[in-house]
């Protein structure tokens, strides 16, 4: 019976679902089993145009990694310390835990609403590094509202700050520059 339509991946099975008016084209349906149905949906969210479902997974994972904890789309914020032991499960306990005091579940939504949030972390730049890394390798660039600016936009505003101050302090002619 599982000849190419069930597969048992220990605790999940994957099902090839065939797709309505489409001959011979299949999707791979996931069913995961967990005991709090409730987080896992959250677990699973998508995204923005910008920052897809995967996106957030990866940033929810760095935030956690550098608070020293691990982040498991079936259990939620384990501690690597107490052997995995499960210490938020529910997104109002998480938020509050990874992005810090008075976040709510709204608050995990997207990246974007996590990256708002974290910014007010002393500790910003360093727990969303990894996720940095990951989106430059995707190709994706990481958003000014972040707090994060590129090496090419630090310069640009240097240059435009200093080409500020010399136009406000000296005068050009047309062709001081030609050759």
């Amino acid at each position: 019976f599982t000849a190419g339509w069930i597969h048992n991946a220990g605790d999940q099975v994957h099902f090839r679902t065939p797709i309505q008016g489409s001959k011979g084209n299949f999707a791979q349906t996931d069913f995961m089993f967990t005991s709090n149905p409730d987080f896992q949906r959250g677990a699973k969210r998508g995204g923005t145009a910008q920052f897809g479902g995967k996106d957030r997974a990866i940033l929810l994972s760095a935030v956690a990694r550098g608070r020293g904890l691990k982040f498991s789309p079936k259990f939620g914020l384990v501690d690597p310390q107490q052997g995995d032991k499960v210490l938020a499960d529910t997104w109002d306990k998480i938020a509050p835990l990874l992005l810090g005091k008075g976040a709510k579940e709204p608050d995990t939504h997207t990246v974007e609403t996590m990256l708002k949030y974290l910014k007010k972390d002393p500790n910003y730049e360093e727990l969303i590094a990894p996720w940095k890394e990951a989106m430059e390798k995707a190709g994706k660039i990481v958003p000014e509202a972040s707090g994060f600016k590129t090496l090419e936009d630090k310069q640009l505003d240097r240059i435009k700050e200093l080409s500020g101050n010399m136009l406000n302090t000296s005068v050009m002619s047309s062709g001081a520059f030609n050759k």
